[in-house]
């Protein structure tokens, strides 16, 4: 699919219209944005419920509002999930829960149950092509929580309802850290004392 807010044609930028936005994070088939009015905007391939709405895994041509979050921060674009970590210091994802139904599939943030105080958010590996794998929440304390998904499908009043539960696990041997950058040989941790 071609994506025409974000497309780079012999070798010239093209400007995004329509947002205003203080960060982005991109994976290799969408893209996001922190607004600057504190929401997550999302454009792309919507891959399993990635940027929210209701087009299953139609394209997103353009930047638009994942609703269900505000006071947004900062945005993590993984393999299979949309990651927000809203001012409260709590993380939400995309798909949280998908509702199929009508031909359609409607896709419904989640906050990481129990993960609080989280100050950043990274990705521990990549793959050669830049995907983010294995995401991570930095706690304001410096401690790294690997992030991790349970899916489970129900039977719902019009079709199948899929909800994607969080959870977090401390890794060992991470202390006292600011942020983290990964490529797909290597990653690097910076404490906040500047190690």
């Amino acid at each position: 699919t071609r994506l025409p807010s974000t497309a780079v044609a012999g070798g010239s930028a093209r400007r995004i219209t329509g947002l205003s936005a203080s960060s982005v994070s991109l994976e290799r088939l969408y893209a996001l944005a922190v607004g600057r009015d504190g929401k997550l905007y999302g454009w792309g391939v919507n891959e399993g419920g990635t940027l929210g709405g209701d087009e299953g895994n139609g394209p997103v041509n353009a930047s638009r509002e994942m609703g269900g979050v505000s006071g947004v921060k900062q945005a993590l674009a993984t393999s299979a999930y949309s990651l927000a970590l809203g001012a409260d210091g709590r993380v939400w994802h995309w798909p949280g829960t998908l509702t199929f139904g009508g031909g359609r599939a409607k896709s419904e943030p989640l906050a990481i149950g129990g993960l609080q105080g989280v100050a950043a958010l990274a990705a521990l590996s990549a793959t050669t092509a830049g995907n983010k794998l294995r995401p991570v929440a930095i706690k304001d304390d410096g401690s790294v929580w690997e992030l991790r998904w349970d899916a489970q499908t129900v039977p719902g009043a019009n079709g199948p309802v899929q909800t994607h539960t969080g959870s977090a696990r401390k890794v060992d041997g991470l202390a006292d850290i600011a942020s983290i950058s990964c490529s797909f040989s290597h990653c690097l941790a910076l404490t906040k004392t500047g190690t």
